[in-house]
């Protein structure tokens, strides 16, 4: 998966786009 943008912020998407469009959305890391 790769790292992309969008007007909507981050997200991770499929390298193999447009053939898969999976996705899932950028979690931010937890401070401890």
């Amino acid at each position: 998966m790769r790292r992309r943008r969008s007007a909507k912020g981050g997200f991770w998407g499929c390298s193999a786009y447009p053939e898969c469009r999976g996705t899932r959305p950028v979690q931010k890391a937890r401070q401890k």
